[in-house]
């Protein structure tokens, strides 16, 4: 017992030794006197914690246990045949059999016995499978993953155990992630962004020919022919074959990856990198564009090829702009070819960039035929697009329902939250993106979009709204089903505010100055998560799992 505190889940693992370590103590009184222990002059013949002041303190814990023990169910005098656990009341799994701990014991040491001396040396396998209580997750592909719903599970029937007010419970995220917008693995959920394409444009049968072509460059090497066993120089020639069938002037776009950007979080892989040369020979497609390294190197020497006079590979020294991004320096070029009298412009990338050419043909009047080609070819007319007001509000739904730094609210996907921009009072989601924007009208307008999503607008704030969710649906809600807290969603709003902020920003020639510490990220470019218990206090002993 030393060294062991007297919370219920430690006491629940040695209640069992509890007569042998009582019949123990009152050993050791009966083995030494007292008075001895008291003279200085006559030198100890025991260890210091076999004293008088050691057993005063073991007398002290006896008494809490003691009072421990009335708080829990006996484990001799229940009616149940199964194991289960003293405080909690939770059943052990079918192959726990620590109770023939002592026959299993025995069996082995006769099997020991018999086997020597050749089997001295022989490993000895673990036979007794104890209760785990305290399981932090499952390892899958070097990777921890957490199993949220059964903590979830356990922490309302642990609620509900103490008479807790299960409403209550919701005001907590319950869990050590905000599941509905964050994975097991702790990473930003990621959802279908293509359907907002699908939903909203509007197909061009025989699209006009275009002046001016801009090509997403990272999209554009996920999509060409990649060179199984050739260089660097065999991927810009595959590259200028798919770019040769425009015949007009061609701007192919690539990131800058210069500036701490909230991309990086995505860009963060284990991918091993490279020494790229023109000449050398060419790793697999997903081991270049899976570090940001390889994926600057291979773009500058890409940058340095020629594919054809009319195809201009546009690098960081060379574009008109300085945004770090492909997809808003995209759009920069797309308004200045606006600006120059171009009569078609022809852009190849995808959802994101769609969706800031809809928002920005509006804002600025685009009036020259604008249209946006897939990687399937289809052709979609930017124009014919007829949203009005609600230009204004596409940027923030976008980024709040998912793009490349935000997440994707686990079953919200692009249609739902199309429905939910509609339905958001006011000008509310206009506030996402404003450099003057401040923090209570992001978190006013994330609120507001995340109750008309889950069709809960009469519910406010957002912890009420996951408590009339979990009490109306007649099966049990998974965690992720539910909308974040409060506090984690305005987290998730200040992220989405970052990216919108950078988009609004498309037709200047630098972004703006920001610091991501501020928007919901860490100077390592690790999302922030409110620091707040997860649970209440009261439950997380019983609950016994280690969050964080």
């Amino acid at each position: 017992m030393k060294g062991i505190s007297t919370n219920p889940e430690q006491f629940a693992v040695w209640i069992q030794s509890f007569d042998i370590c009582s019949h123990l103590s009152k050993s050791l009184d009966e083995m030494y006197n007292d008075a001895e222990a008291l003279d200085k002059t006559v030198k100890p013949n025991r260890h210091k914690e076999e004293g008088k002041g050691r057993r005063e303190l073991d007398a002290e814990d006896r008494v809490k246990i003691l009072r421990v023990l009335w708080e829990n169910s006996h484990p001799l005098t229940t009616e149940t045949t199964t194991l289960h656990h003293i405080t909690n009341g939770q059943v052990a799994d079918g192959k726990v059999n620590v109770q023939d701990a002592l026959k299993i014991g025995q069996d082995m040491s006769t099997l020991l016995s018999s086997s020597l001396p050749g089997g001295f040396h022989a490993p000895i396998s673990k036979k007794v499978v104890t209760m785990k209580f305290k399981p932090k997750g499952v390892k899958f592909n070097g990777k921890i993953i957490c199993d949220l719903e059964a903590l979830f599970a356990r922490l309302l029937v642990v609620g509900s155990k103490r008479r807790m007010e299960l409403s209550a419970l919701f005001d907590y995220e319950l869990g050590p992630v905000p599941a509905s917008i964050i994975n097991e693995y702790g990473c930003l959920r990621k959802g279908n962004k293509s359907v907002i394409v699908q939903c909203l444009g509007i197909l061009v049968p025989n699209p006009h020919p275009p002046d001016v072509v801009l090509v997403d460059a990272s999209q554009l090497i996920y999509h060409v022919v990649w060179p199984t066993s050739g260089t660097v120089a065999d991927l810009a020639a595959s590259v200028g074959r798919w770019l040769n069938r425009y015949i007009t002037q061609t701007f192919v776009i690539f990131d800058r990856y210069e500036q701490v950007s909230a991309k990086d979080h995505k860009r963060q892989r284990r991918a091993k990198q490279y020494q790229l040369l023109l000449t050398t020979p060419l790793p697999s497609r997903d081991k270049v564009m899976k570090n940001k390294t390889n994926k600057r190197r291979l773009g500058e020497l890409l940058c340095t090829h020629s594919i054809g006079d009319h195809i201009k590979m546009v690098s960081g020294a060379d574009s008109i702009v300085t945004h770090d991004e492909a997809d808003i320096s995209l759009i920069s070029y797309m308004l200045d070819a606006a600006r120059r009298g171009a009569t078609t412009i022809h852009i190849l990338s995808d959802d994101t960039v769609f969706v800031l050419m809809v928002c920005w043909c509006w804002k600025v009047g685009i009036t020259c035929h604008l249209q946006m080609e897939r990687w399937d070819v289809t052709v979609f007319n930017i124009n014919l697009m007829n949203l009005g007001e609600q230009c204004c509000s596409i940027l923030a739904m976008h980024a709040l329902s998912r793009c490349d730094t935000t997440s994707y609210p686990a079953g919200k996907g692009k249609v739902s939250a199309l429905k939910a921009m509609r339905v958001v009072p006011g000008d509310l989601l206009h506030f996402i993106g404003e450099e003057g924007a401040t923090d209570l009208q992001i978190t006013e307008a994330v609120r507001g979009f995340f109750l008309a999503l889950y069709n809960q607008r009469k519910s406010a704030p957002l912890n009420v709204a996951r408590y009339d969710i979990y009490q109306k649906r007649k099966t049990p809600s998974a965690l992720k089903t539910l909308p974040p807290t409060e506090r984690n969603a305005h987290l998730h709003g200040r992220r989405a505010h970052l990216q919108v902020l950078l988009w609004k920003a498309a037709d200047r020639p630098d972004p703006p100055a920001v610091d991501i510490t501020k928007f919901g990220w860490d100077k390592n470019i690790m999302l922030v998560l409110n620091g707040s218990p997860v649970a209440p206090c009261c439950t997380l002993p019983a609950v016994a799992a280690k969050l964080g």
